[in-house]
């Protein structure tokens, strides 16, 4: 791989319970190739005692359920990927039950 490409690494889905903590505001982000706009925001919770930042991206983005102190279960995806030689990890929301 070269300097400035990445490639994914592993890709693991989950399902948990967390207490949402905080809900950033929405961004939106211009697709690379200029096709259109993703929406995204960040979720942080609570799971056993641990805080953890989730992505959350386009329709999600505005779940009725994305409330501060609100119990949740959510489906996440684990996915990593290197880039410039180190190993990045996002966590990102997929599915709000």
């Amino acid at each position: 791989l070269g300097k400035s490409t990445y490639a994914i690494v592993c890709e693991i889905m989950f399902k948990i319970q967390l207490k949402i903590l905080t809900v950033s505001d929405v961004e939106t982000i211009t697709k690379k190739d200029n096709s259109g706009t993703l929406q995204v925001r960040w979720l942080v919770g609570i799971v056993n005692d641990k805080k953890i930042a989730f992505k959350v991206w386009n329709d999600l983005t505005n779940h009725p359920k994305l409330i501060v102190d609100e119990v949740i279960e959510i489906e996440f995806r684990a996915e990593s990927r290197e880039y410039n030689g180190k190993y990045l990890t996002d966590l990102t929301l997929t599915k709000i039950n």
